[in-house]
C-alpha cells in the first residue's frame, strides 16, 4: 500500500511530510512524495522521493503514480499554480487513483453551498461576488463592508471599507503589511475599486464586529478530520487574536494564538454555554452540508468567530488547513496529526477491498 504526498514544490511542508512518513510503517504503508511536474505522462511514472524507513530519510526514486494521494497543493496566482492545477485535476479523474480528500471550490461556491443548507445557513454571513455597483450601494447604505479574495489565504488581500462623512477609507491587508488609503471623492474611490476588482475576483460581505475585550480581531480555528473508521471528529481548536486595530486575525499577519479554554473564560457562564452549543451544532453540520454536494473530504479547518451580540459566524472553511494553531494550543494532539492521514488511507484501502470482494 503506497500513499503519495503531493505538493506544488518539492520543498513544501517537508517537516510535516517527514513526520507522517516516520509513522507509516506502523500502518503498513509506504510513503512517497512528489510534485505534479515530476509525473512522466507517457509512462505514468514519477521521478520523486521515497521515504527510507530504516535510514529515516527521503531518497530519489522512480515509482508508478500512487493509488492513494494526500493533496497539499496550495493554489494562488503564480505560474506554478496555473501549470500544476490541471495536472492535479487529471489525477483526480484517473480511475486508478484515489485522493484522501478532493478539496473545496472557491470561497464563493463554498459560501453558496453552506448558505443554502438549513443547518449551516444561520451561521453564514451575506456573501455575493463584489462588483463596483454592489460595493458602492452596500457601503453607502451600511457604512462598512469587507472584501475577500475568492481564492485568498492567510489573510492576504482582505479589505475593510469604511464610509465616513468626509472620506471613504480602504484598509488592505497584504502579507504582513496593512495599507490604508483615504478617498475624498466617490470618483477617486470607484477608480481605486475598479483597479482592485480587476486584479482578482472578490467577495462582498458585511464587516462583522468580531473583536475581543481588548479590541483585537479574533477567530476560533477548529480542525476536523475523518478517523480510521471514516467518521468525522474534532482534532482540536485554538483561538487566533490579531493586533489591536488590525483588520484580520491571521497568524501570518502578526497574530498570536491562545487556547480555547483561556478565551472562553472571558464570557459569563450562561453566554459561554450558549456559544458552545452553537459551535457544536455548526461543527456537526458543516461536513454534512459540504459532502452532500461535493466529492468526499478528509479534513477541513473552520474559522469561527463571535460578534458583539454573541452571534456565532462561520468566517471561512479550508480543505487544506494549516496546523500552527493546533501545534501551539494542543501540543498533546501533535502525534495524532501525523497519524491521521495514514489511518484514513488504511480505511480507504479496506473499503476498496470490500468493494472489490463484493463484485
Amino acid at each position: 500500500m503506497t500513499l503519495g504526498l503531493l505538493s506544488l514544490r518539492s520543498d513544501q511542508e517537508t517537516e510535516y511530510f517527514t513526520e507522517i512518513a516516520k509513522r507509516a510503517f506502523l500502518h503498513g504503508i509506504q510513503v512517497v512524495r512528489f510534485t505534479p511536474f515530476q509525473i512522466i505522462p507517457a509512462t505514468e511514472q514519477v521521478h520523486g522521493l521515497l521515504f527510507d524507513s530504516v535510514q529515516e530519510q527521503w531518497v530519489q526514486h522512480t515509482f508508478p503514480i500512487p493509488p492513494f494521494i494526500y493533496d497539499r497543493c496550495f493554489y494562488n496566482r503564480t505560474e506554478s499554480s496555473r501549470q500544476g492545477k490541471p495536472i492535479v485535476e487529471w489525477l483526480k479523474k484517473r480511475p486508478q487513483t484515489q485522493f484522501l480528500g478532493h478539496g473545496l471550490p472557491d470561497k464563493l461556491q463554498t459560501y453558496s453551498i453552506l448558505s443554502h443548507h438549513p443547518a449551516t445557513a444561520p451561521y453564514v454571513p451575506y456573501t455575493v461576488e463584489a462588483t463596483i455597483e454592489n460595493v458602492w450601494k452596500y457601503i453607502w447604505r451600511h457604512k462598512q463592508a469587507a472584501l475577500k479574495p475568492v481564492n485568498g489565504s492567510q489573510g492576504n488581500g482582505f479589505c475593510f471599507l469604511s464610509y465616513g462623512r468626509r472620506s471613504i477609507q480602504a484598509t488592505l491587508q497584504q502579507a504582513k503589511q496593512t495599507i490604508t488609503e483615504s478617498f475624498l471623492s466617490k470618483e477617486d474611490f470607484l477608480a481605486w475599486l475598479a483597479s482592485l476588482l480587476q486584479s482578482q475576483t472578490y467577495l462582498l460581505q458585511p464587516f462583522l464586529s468580531v473583536q475581543d475585550a481588548y479590541g483585537r480581531p479574533f477567530d476560533i480555528r477548529v480542525l476536523l478530520q475523518k478517523n480510521e473508521k471514516g467518521v468525522w471528529g474534532e482534532v482540536g481548536r485554538g483561538v487566533r487574536c490579531g493586533n489591536e486595530r488590525a483588520v484580520v486575525s491571521n497568524l501570518h499577519a502578526g497574530s498570536q494564538s491562545i487556547t480555547y479554554e483561556e478565551w472562553k473564560q472571558s464570557y459569563p457562564k450562561q453566554e459561554r454555554l450558549l456559544l458552545e452549543d452553537n459551535i457544536t451544532t455548526l461543527l456537526k453540520a458543516v461536513p454534512i452540508a459540504l459532502e452532500q454536494t461535493l466529492p468526499p473530504l478528509f479534513e477541513i479547518g473552520l474559522d469561527i468567530s463571535v460578534d458583539q451580540n454573541q452571534a456565532v459566524w462561520l468566517l471561512d472553511v479550508n480543505s487544506k488547513p494549516g496546523r500552527r494553531v493546533m501545534l501551539e494550543c494542543k501540543p498533546e494532539n501533535v502525534d495524532h496529526l501525523y497519524h491521521a492521514p495514514l489511518a484514513y488511507c488504511k480505511y480507504l484501502t479496506l473499503e476498496a477491498q470490500k468493494g472489490a470482494d463484493s463484485q
